[in-house]
């Protein structure tokens, strides 16, 4: 039997968006969720440059975003759709990178493609 409520909240789970708009050195940013390393065993997440002053646009700190492509991004939780684009566009590269080990367990042997395994 299908469960409707659970199909629906996995659809709610999976629009929700990590991305959001940050202040960096007085300029906003669009900072990514955390991703995982296919290489090594540490997972990551960006900062992404707007190029605009966080002190004129301080109201867009916190909002979610979701990318649209080719660096533009819609902004959530606006009261009418809402854009903001990275500095370079598509051509932008992030400003910062933050990283964090991803923990071993126990009986994992090596690290591959993306996970510990245990061969």
């Amino acid at each position: 039997m299908i469960n409707a409520k659970k199909i629906m909240k996995r659809l709610d789970e999976a629009q929700l968006s990590e991305d959001k708009i940050v202040d960096r050195n007085g300029k906003l940013y669009i900072e990514t969720g955390w991703e995982t390393s296919y290489n090594e065993p540490i997972e990551y997440k960006s900062f992404w440059p707007t190029g605009i002053s966080s002190k004129e646009y301080n109201f867009l700190v916190g909002k979610e975003v979701k990318h649209l492509g080719s660096g533009s991004y819609s902004i959530f939780g606006s009261s009418s759709p809402s854009k903001i684009e990275l500095e370079n566009g598509g051509q932008t590269k992030p400003g910062f990178t933050e990283t964090r080990p991803v923990k071993k367990p126990k009986n994992a042997v090596s690290w591959r493609s993306g996970k510990w395994v245990n061969s």
